[in-house]
């Protein structure tokens, strides 16, 4: 069952690629907030890994498309971190145009990056692990409690989704990231390997029609 439903997951992260690349065609490739198609990228891989990894097979090969997975975790994730800042830019908000924060914010994302790599995956250790008929490989030592990076681009996303919402009067972008937050915060419902990466189909909604209303919001002014 959770194979089937990582599966339709990646269908609609595909959308959601789909639409983000729409809207970077017709409002400009070169804005901040399109880092979500990266994001949307990673999520889309890293859904598939878990849908159709039974059919790979246990052994080196599915080990190492799961590698890849933490590292585009690791690598891509912290991206939000912009994300956020270019959303309180685009609502108006004067401090995020200094120059002192652009650096401190790219700055704080390279960080970050760095940090995952070092703390998450550099001499990562895998062990597969089957689960509700999904075959994947898992870290061999997994820490409890939310990850510093997952930590500081929730808290950043947040603010942002709340200044958003305050000056421009979009709240959909405070619902999708309050539901993941309080999601995460509360045990699964029930007994699934899904219930994380549906949080994260929520969040991306909430993001890709972030930017489509913001991108919608410019061309009106």
């Amino acid at each position: 069952m959770d194979m089937i439903l990582f599966f339709l997951i990646m269908i609609f992260h595909i959308c959601l690629f789909i639409v983000a690349i729409g809207l970077a065609y017709r409002n400009g490739w070169f804005v901040v907030s399109n880092v979500i198609i990266l994001v949307l990228l990673a999520l889309i891989y890293d859904n598939a890994m878990l849908a159709f990894g039974k059919f790979f097979g246990e052994g080196a090969r599915l080990e190492f498309y799961n590698e890849i997975r933490f590292w585009l975790h690791a690598l891509i994730t912290p991206l939000l971190l912009l994300y956020a800042w270019d959303t309180i830019k685009r609502a108006g908000v004067k401090w995020t145009k200094w120059r002192s924060v652009t650096w401190f914010v790219l700055g704080l994302t390279l960080f970050l990056i760095i940090y995952e790599i070092v703390s998450e995956v550099w001499g990562l250790e895998l062990e597969p692990y089957v689960h509700n008929g999904v075959l994947a490989y898992t870290k061999v030592e997994s820490g409890s409690g939310m990850p510093l990076m997952v930590m500081i681009v929730t808290i950043a996303l947040l603010l942002a989704s709340i200044y958003v919402g305050r000056l421009q009067n979009w709240f959909w972008y405070f619902t999708g990231v309050f539901f993941m937050t309080a999601g995460m915060a509360a045990p699964p419902p029930v007994e699934t390997g899904v219930y994380d990466n549906f949080l994260e189909l929520v969040l991306m909604f909430s993001l890709t029609t972030t930017k489509a209303f913001q991108d919608q919001y410019d061309r009106r002014r």
